[in-house]
Formats: C-alpha cells, structure tokens, sequence
C-alpha cells in the first residue's frame, strides 16, 4: 500500500480526528487505533478544533517534508470531505474511520462503521483511484444536492446534530417538509436545460447512509449521476422520500437520471446546495467532475 510497507518499515498514519465525533464513538476509536497499532502501524493523531482545520492539516500533511504514508480521516462525512480536498491533485493515500451521523462513503465502500472491518480495510486494503465530483473548485465524494435536502441541512443546528444523531435530519426535514413547497427551478446538464424541484448529482450509488439513490453510479467511473425529481409538491416530496427509504427512486416514473459532466444550478429561492451531507450556501454554481483522483484506501 504504501513505500514504506514495501521497504518493511512500519507504515505511518497521520489521523486527523474531529474530536466532537469521537466523543461520541470513542470506545471504536480506541479500539481500531489499537488494533492499528498492533499490526505495526506507527499512528500519530492531530485533533481538529474548528471547521477547516482538517484540510489544512491533510493539506500540509501531503506537501510538507515529513510525509506520513497515509493520512486518515477520523470524522463524519464532513470531515472525510474536508480530508480529502486538502489531497487533492497531492497523490497521498487517504483512508477513513468513519465516526460521523451518516457515513455515506463507508456505506459505499462496504466497510459500515465499525472497528472490525474499518480496520481490517486500513490494514489489508489496497488503495483505488476514484473520481471526485468539483463545484466550483471545491470537491465532493459522494453527492451534491440542490432543493429540498440543501435546505434541510441548513436548518441543522450542529449542537442539535451532535447530541441528536440522524434524529436532527428527521426533525429538519419535517419542518422543511412543512413550509409552503418551494418553485421548481431550471439546470442545466451538459447543455440541456430541465425544470426539476430537487436535484442531486451522485459520485456514487449510496445516500444518507445506507439508502441507494443511484445504482448505477461508481466512485471509479468518470462521469455524474444526476437525479432530476421535478414534483414540487408535499406529496411529491413525501414519495421522493419514500422511495429513497426503499432504494426505489429509480422507478419513480417521473425521475430522470442522467450520466453527466457537469450541471449548472441557478440563482433562485429553492435551489441551495449541499455536498457530502453538509450545507454549501445558494446558487449559481456550477458542478463537474473533478480533474484530478483521490487514491483512497477499499477493502481488497
């Protein structure tokens, strides 16, 4: 996996780690650090304070002189997603111990959130190429979204998510479910214009944990998916849902995927944007995939 485990050195793992996450989960921080440790990793963990600081330190970690043979994000999805735009277009190995609400990219890979295969896949894992979705210079792993799950997620009160869990998106997206229903709003994919009420371009097949909103997305194949949900209505929103709930969207007669390279999102009321879970702010914006890959650490 790395030069130093073909030199039969230990290997060196810098973790970053959100700490409000691992107050939460730490007896499975402890315990995959542990069995790290006891492979013969040497594993040096810098704890984060406020939002930022884990792509500056993933960042320096890739481009400085001391150079650890993986960096691994210890956090939630956010984290991940901080972790990984700090090495991007670096070349650095990134791993995950997924510790957040959701943990999407976990989901994804196959490794859940447990300490038994995170760090069976740390250990014996093989570090894959996969793409990454970019808007506008900033990148994503997993999804960018645009209507009604942006505006749930900028209801979230952080403290609320924290001490409530998944709990804190129900909570949100019932009262977002409850306004008045936001007006459809125009994208553009790959030149073609479509009306839709709720938008998410997908890097790969997984949503808000383990529900699947795109089958037929990769993290290795070099395009989006993008879900077009043009219903604008509570009903429509509450069959959206639904359907997501039982991996069924893709057979909703009226949502339209489409494999792209980039979407425009307007400037308009209903149309702000989240990536990776975590709000981003409102249009325009202009979402493709990335020009460089992350070479992330999977289970063999």
């Amino acid at each position: 996996m790395s030069n130093a485990e073909q030199a039969g050195q230990p290997r060196r793992f810098l973790v970053i780690l959100n700490p409000i996450a691992g107050r939460r989960r730490q007896v499975f921080l402890r315990k995959t650090i542990e069995t790290l440790e006891r492979a013969g990793f040497i594993v040096t963990i810098a704890a984060t304070t406020q939002r930022g600081d884990a792509e500056a330190m993933a960042r320096s970690a890739a481009t400085g002189d001391d150079r650890p043979d993986a960096v691994v994000a210890a956090g939630g999805d956010g984290t991940i997603n901080e972790v990984a735009n700090g090495l991007a277009g670096t070349g650095m190995i990134m791993g995950i111990i997924p510790m957040g609400t959701a943990n999407v990219l976990a989901s994804e890979l196959g490794i859940g959130a447990w300490s038994g295969p995170v760090s069976r896949t740390l250990i014996d894992g093989v570090a894959k190429p996969i793409h990454m979705g970019d808007i506008d210079g900033r990148r994503f792993l997993m999804m960018a979204g645009a209507g009604y799950d942006a505006r749930v997620t900028a209801r979230i009160d952080p403290v609320i998510k924290y001490r409530w869990g998944k709990a804190a998106y129900g909570l949100a997206g019932l009262l977002e479910w409850l306004e008045p229903p936001a007006a459809p709003f125009e994208v553009v994919v790959d030149g073609r214009s479509y009306e839709t009420a709720w938008m998410i371009a997908a890097n790969g097949r997984r949503y808000a944990g383990r529900y699947i909103v795109a089958p037929m997305a990769r993290l290795d194949a070099p395009s989006l998916t993008v879900c077009l949900m043009p219903g604008a209505g509570r009903r429509d929103m509450l069959r959206y849902l639904a359907a997501i709930g039982r991996d069924r969207l893709d057979r909703e007669k009226d949502v339209q995927f489409i494999e792209a390279q980039e979407v425009l999102v307007p400037k308009a009321p209903g149309a702000l944007i989240e990536i990776d879970g975590d709000f981003h702010g409102p249009g325009p914006a202009r979402l493709a995939l990335a020009p460089d890959t992350l070479n992330l650490v999977q289970p063999r």
